[in-house]
């Protein structure tokens, strides 16, 4: 992988709003019939395109998933409802002063939305989908790690072991 394409994905991973920068262009280039994604005589990678829709359609769906499931709980109009699931999406503090008014299964949609917003919504994502997979690190032992629970005091701390502390 180039170390333009390296970079260039560590943006888009890093930070939702770059990821919305990328989408607008992609978004241009399609408009203007170009084959491919060109931002400052350079060319942006497929795969950087895919991954900032992805996290572009991930964070628009959970607005709309909240903004319809607060205008079921709550008898507030929707521009109310939508400003603040965009609010608490975007962790900007702003607030259409609803929030009073909502019932806790309300409050708690918007600190999901809040949380889902600063933390990103592909690392939510991607971390829901491999919960219960096998850890792709293994300790340096390798498969038996069985020695780490019959050992009672660090070799450090057993006079039998060491004759002198490692560190002065």
């Amino acid at each position: 992988m180039p170390a333009s394409a390296a970079m260039s994905s560590r943006l888009v991973l890093a930070n939702p709003a770059r990821a919305n920068a990328w989408v607008a262009y992609v978004m241009w280039s399609e408009m203007r019939g170009e084959s491919s994604v060109i931002v400052g005589r350079r060319r942006i990678p497929a795969g950087n395109q895919r991954q900032a829709l992805t996290i572009a359609l991930l964070g628009i769906g959970a607005v709309a998933v909240s903004t319809f499931t607060l205008l079921a709980l709550t008898h507030h109009s929707l521009d109310l409802v939508l400003f603040e699931a965009v609010s608490a999406f975007g962790t900007v503090g702003l607030s259409a002063g609803i929030t009073a008014d909502l019932p806790p299964a309300g409050v708690l949609l918007l600190v999901g939305l809040m949380f889902v917003g600063r933390v990103g919504p592909l690392t939510v994502a991607s971390a829901l989908a491999t919960a219960g997979a096998d850890p792709a690190v293994r300790t340096a032992r390798g498969e038996d790690d069985r020695w780490l629970a019959s050992t009672t005091n660090p070799w450090w701390c057993s006079g039998s072991a060491v004759s002198a502390a490692p560190w002065p």
